[in-house]
């Protein structure tokens, strides 16, 4: 009878035991990695920007004059006078219509001048309810007292020139009137086409 003594290399078992012990700590690590909690909502294009001064040299994708303070503040309050007790949809296609008449060279060319676009005397005083926006020239004060809605035209605003959410929604109007009034006289002007409603608006466009 033989007997068979096997010789066991005491390095091997240290090498195997040190490998499982790998092995578990990777295995408890994933799992602690994967109960973190991650945040993968992304951050818009309006989020980034505010996080920072933005200049116009910026937002090299965006035409400049559309994205300085002073042209989402212009656009806000056109928004806030013409739409705030309307849904979002209505107050974006007004914002389009700012950003189309930009466009036009019948209008002025960026979103202030066609925001406060206005029939002016000989000294430069504006005419009584001879604006292109009728808030402007109504005899009141344009201040926004509606916190929330003003902060809402805000952001519409940044929206839109930023992010050009919204943009084209109106379907290249350059016109509106409130449903409930008199059809203005430039309604039928043979250059101006009828697009539709939106809300409390209807639309039209140069042609």
């Amino acid at each position: 009878m033989y007997i068979i003594i096997k010789k066991i290399n005491p390095w091997s078992s240290i090498a195997m035991r040190l490998l499982y012990l790998i092995v578990g700590a990777l295995s408890m690590f994933t799992l602690f990695i994967k109960n973190i909690p991650v945040k993968t909502e992304p951050i818009s294009v309006v989020q980034q920007v505010m996080l920072q001064e933005v200049t116009k040299d910026d937002l090299p994708n965006v035409i400049n004059k559309f994205t300085t303070p002073d042209a989402v503040k212009c656009m806000a309050l056109n928004i806030y006078h013409e739409a705030r007790s309307e849904p979002i949809v209505s107050k974006l296609a007004i914002a389009d219509v700012v950003l189309n008449r930009t466009k036009d060279v019948r209008s002025p060319d960026t979103v202030c001048d066609v925001v406060y676009e206005s029939l002016k005397d000989t000294p430069g005083y504006i005419y009584n309810a001879k604006c292109q926006f009728s808030w402007y020239c109504d005899g009141k004060s344009d201040a926004p007292k509606e916190d929330a809605a003003w902060q809402e035209a805000l952001n519409l605003a940044k929206n839109i020139l930023v992010d050009s959410y919204g943009r084209g929604i109106s379907e290249g109007a350059t016109h509106y009137h409130r449903y409930d009034i008199r059809p203005p006289a430039w309604t039928k002007n043979k250059e101006v086409v009828l697009v539709g409603r939106i809300g409390a608006h209807i639309f039209y466009r140069w042609q």
